[in-house]
């Protein structure tokens, strides 16, 4: 048996981007994941957050922490860090990326997830690496997170080449305060996954000890 899981960003897909005034859920946010939890989907929440902010953001908007089987906070999101942190899921089955930023949501998954949900697809050129000729890419494309009912079975059944698309991916530039914090794999520790039903969280930010609980937010 199989299991499909689908993979959230946060700020800008399912809540206000960061730099917001307030933070709110955005149209569509629940009862997308309310339809995936509906369908058997392992759902996680992987974001460019601190564990405590995520949590905080979601509940100032109004979205259940308990909607989410996981809540996997790392310190970027790149080619390496989503082999290490996500790569491993898809031994169970299908993996959907679900996300608003193309540089980090959509260029890390190209090749290795089974479908690329780009919410907000209309964003400019060059707005967080969003390239000229994104139509070209196997990648769909809806204004918003609302829609995933209606794009994410089709995205699935459609699928794309794999392997012809994982020479894509680029890697985001780690800064040093990352390489110096994290302490190479320790986000990748072979019992990352093994909580993933008991809804226990992973944070692999221990340099930002201090920072937990402000609920300030990075953008992803």
């Amino acid at each position: 048996m199989t299991t499909t899981t689908v993979a959230f960003d946060l700020d800008g897909t399912l809540v206000s981007e960061w730099s917001a005034p307030r933070t709110v859920a955005l149209p569509g946010a629940v009862s997308a994941l309310r339809w995936c939890r509906q369908r058997g989907y392992r759902v996680v929440l992987y974001s460019w957050n601190t564990e405590a902010t995520c949590l905080w953001r979601l509940r100032a908007a109004g979205i259940p922490p308990g909607l989410f089987d996981a809540v996997l906070a790392v310190p970027l999101k790149t080619a390496t860090v989503f082999d290490r942190v996500l790569g491993p899921l898809l031994a169970d089955g299908p993996l959907v990326v679900v996300g608003n930023s193309w540089r980090h949501d959509v260029v890390p998954a190209l090749g290795r997830a089974d479908a690329i949900v780009w919410t907000r697809g209309g964003r400019a050129p060059g707005v967080m690496g969003t390239p000229p000729d994104t139509w070209r890419y196997p990648v769909r494309r809806p204004r918003s997170v609302a829609t995933l009912p209606r794009v994410l079975p089709v995205a699935l059944a459609d699928g794309y080449d794999k392997a012809a698309w994982l020479p894509y991916r680029r890697a985001v530039l780690e800064p040093e305060a990352c390489a110096a914090g994290a302490g190479g794999d320790q986000w990748g520790r072979p019992t990352l996954f093994d909580r993933l039903a008991s809804s226990e969280s992973v944070s692999p930010w221990p340099w930002d000890d201090a920072r937990q609980g402000d609920g300030r937010a990075r953008s992803g």
